[in-house]
């Protein structure tokens, strides 16, 4: 059966009684492949949506080792007309697919459409949908914000001579310390040597040990502690595709491995997704130095944006020339619940803008991963 392309006209809150947009949430395996050949389509043609996060790949990446994967797929007179993947968590309520795997999420569709969240919701059989990274450039969940927040990205388009002149015009120096970092390394341990593509099952392996060794040294949630999310990262850092790959890559001082770092590429946008380092080798900052060596070598690669994420860390202000606007909040039909999980969500903001916030940390990072990823 095919699916024709169809003019993206939805209905918002106030003309839910017109009857011309239905949305039903489906197993992503019961997708067809004109189904999915559409999807990748809106998103190609939509320019905010153009990071792998909103790629058919993705989704059926973490769809391959989770079996509670489902798209509501929303269509205009049997046409569909936008996807958005999401997990059914217990209870009927819902998160984007990847769960806290996803730096970046909302519907894929043609811009400028009009749709109800709420009736998404209804008509799918949730009672919520829960969101962290959800583009604020989707003007239909505004009302459902909670609070919004910055994801920096490097501007490479031009090239890296024009990125290094930027930054120096905006006053970093921050590249001139990392260059400093490099020279110290090379003398004391070895000479750099970059690797943008290097997959093997022990490299994988490090990365993986690397990054749980972060979390706990940081008291910080573990975002692999659950097998089908090693599982998804693996796939995807063996997918190599036009439109969607991983990449796995290393930065070495002589023989001596000092910096993985696990990414997403699309159409040119780097998505950095896991970075780690040799705690070994601390003093001499390798994970700044990889941003360095990675930024010299984006053009060669193709290369013309690298999203650094959502975050408070210096590094990603330093270094980036631009920002994505990203929302945090929820979609609930039911109020109380609604407004008991903003409350805890403001404290935990306030908490972080306070002089209070560096001994209570780890109770921070608790409340977020309490309020975000539990299913009520």
């Amino acid at each position: 059966m095919t699916h024709p392309t169809c003019i993206p006209l939805f209905k918002s809150d106030a003309a839910l009684a017109a009857p011309a947009v239905s949305f039903t949430a489906a197993p992503i395996r019961e997708l067809s492949p004109e189904q999915l050949s559409t999807w990748s389509r809106f998103q190609q043609n939509n320019p905010s949506l153009d990071s792998p996060f909103f790629r058919p790949e993705f989704a059926l990446a973490v769809a391959a080792h989770c079996d509670d994967v489902e798209v509501a797929v929303a269509k205009r007179h049997g046409c569909d007309v936008g996807y958005f993947p999401i997990h059914r968590e217990p209870g009927n309520t819902a998160q984007p697919v990847g769960r806290s795997l996803s730096d970046f999420h909302g519907i894929v569709a043609p811009e400028d459409t009009e749709f109800s969240p709420a009736e998404l919701i209804r008509q799918c059989r949730l009672k919520a949908l829960h969101f962290n990274h959800l583009l604020t450039s989707q003007p239909a969940f505004a009302a459902h914000h909670w609070i919004t927040a910055p994801s920096q990205y490097m501007n490479l388009s031009h090239g890296f001579e024009h990125y290094q002149e930027e930054r120096r015009k905006s006053g970093s120096k921050i590249l001139k310390q990392a260059r400093r970092k490099a020279r110290k390394i090379e003398r004391e341990v070895g000479s750099l040597r970059f690797v943008p593509h290097e997959y093997s099952d022990e490299r994988f392996q490090t990365l993986i040990d690397w990054k749980i060794a972060q979390y706990r040294r940081i008291r910080s949630v573990n975002h692999l502690a659950e097998s089908w999310r090693i599982d998804t990262l693996r796939r995807i850092a063996l997918t190599q595709s036009t439109l969607f790959s991983g990449m796995l890559s290393s930065l070495y001082a002589g023989d001596r491995l000092i910096a993985i770092h696990l990414g997403i590429l699309s159409g040119g946008v780097l998505h950095c997704w896991f970075p780690t380092y040799s705690r070994d080798l601390a003093k001499y900052s390798p994970g700044l130095i990889f941003w360095l060596y990675l930024a010299q070598e984006a053009e060669r690669l193709g290369i013309t944006r690298i999203d650094l994420g959502k975050g408070r860390e210096r590094f990603k202000r330093s270094l980036g020339t631009g920002t994505t606007q990203l929302a945090e909040g929820s979609v609930d039909l039911r109020p109380a619940v609604a407004r008991v999980r903003q409350g805890l969500m403001r404290t935990r903001e306030w908490i972080h803008s306070s002089v209070f916030r560096g001994p209570v940390r780890g109770v921070i990072r608790g409340v977020r991963c309490w309020t975000m990823y539990r299913s009520w």
